[in-house]
């Protein structure tokens, strides 16, 4: 039932005006603060729940929407009322007429703010809109985006269906996926993949660090490989749109790539040589590595690369700062490995 009292009556204000809480209002903030406290101690009956977040389902558009967003963990009761208001809310707001934004987007920040979820609550088309939104850059921050957020707020048991939507995401998103070390999405993208050795060992090997410490697998289906030409975004040592310097999903994709002979030899050990060169936007030690790795280049041109690049050649270019010299060196030492 609805708790009667001061508490409620002070989150009157916030319903009449459920825009995202904004402290320099303290009147409608401390409102906010007094709807907050009454839903995590499952004092709001499931009809005032369902209404409150449409309400508020009307301002998820806002760029300051995430201020809804509660974090703390609830007691059992009150996240079992909370889920059941969240998934009629989701069931209803294809019906509501006042979303700014696709329904998808709606569902997926209510579902951010105010998860977790179980997939059944969630259409196929909210599912391919959260995976189509993850891009290389942001499975290294989990929940910096609303996808992620969501992501992580979206209990699988269902993996077979998961595994069905997800072949229609886009290739390059599915092995982003594979990055957030989920076993239970790890599964569905092996099997949105088709189930291969080949597929299993890309996905685990994309959620390692950069170099990695295991063998670099070898794609053995075209889907894969155009996902890993897609996640690479050109040359070893190119710079990435996502910004300026390739995440590790980044790297270890284009690492993937040449060891399978992807890249021409001269123009990755070109690339190589002038990793550390003070004009370049960034010290490219995915190249080096990429330079080790490459099948066509030999052991006497690897040798000659790292001495041009230690600074025990007079015309090299060696890298400059110690973190940027130990990170060469970590390279070198796992090069080894790899002949």
């Amino acid at each position: 039932m609805v708790m009667t009292g001061r508490a409620d009556s002070e989150a009157e204000l916030f319903r009449k005006d459920p825009r995202p809480p904004d402290f320099i209002e303290h009147r409608r903030y401390a409102s906010y603060q007094a709807w907050r406290q009454l839903v995590i101690g499952g004092h709001i009956d499931h009809e005032q729940l369902v209404g409150d977040l449409l309400g508020i389902s009307r301002h998820v558009h806002s760029r300051y929407a995430y201020t809804y967003t509660i974090h703390e963990v609830l007691p059992e009761f009150s996240r079992m009322r909370l889920t059941a208001a969240l998934g009629d809310v989701i069931a209803l707001l294809p019906m509501a007429s006042a979303v700014r934004i696709p329904v998808e987007e709606a569902v997926i920040r209510l579902v951010a703010f105010f998860g977790p979820v179980p997939m059944e609550l969630l259409s196929d088309s909210v599912l391919r809109t959260v995976f189509s939104g993850i891009r290389p850059r942001d499975v290294e921050y989990a929940g910096s985006t609303d996808s992620l957020a969501a992501l992580g707020k979206i209990s699988v048991s269902d993996t077979r269906r998961l595994s069905h939507v997800l072949r229609e995401v886009p290739d390059a998103q599915l092995l982003c996926a594979a990055r957030l070390r989920r076993p239970d999405l790890l599964e569905a993208v092996h099997a949105a993949f088709d189930s291969t050795d080949g597929a299993w060992a890309v996905s685990t090997y994309l959620a390692r660090d950069f170099p990695p410490p295991v063998d670099i697998p070898t794609p053995d289906s075209p889907r894969m490989l155009a996902g890993l030409v897609t996640l690479a975004e050109g040359m070893p040592g190119d710079t990435v749109s996502h910004g300026l310097f390739p995440s590790p999903i980044t790297k270890l994709a284009r690492l993937c790539l040449t060891s399978t002979g992807h890249y021409p030899p001269a123009q990755v050990l070109d690339a190589a040589r002038s990793a550390y060169d003070r004009r370049r936007p960034y010290y490219a030690h995915d190249a080096v590595a990429c330079a080790l790795a490459h099948p066509e280049i030999s052991a006497a041109e690897r040798a000659d690369l790292i001495r041009h690049l230690s600074g025990h050649d007079g015309h090299g270019r060696a890298a400059h700062g110690r973190r940027a010299r130990k990170k060469f060196w970590r390279i070198v030492r796992w090069g080894g490995r790899q002949l």
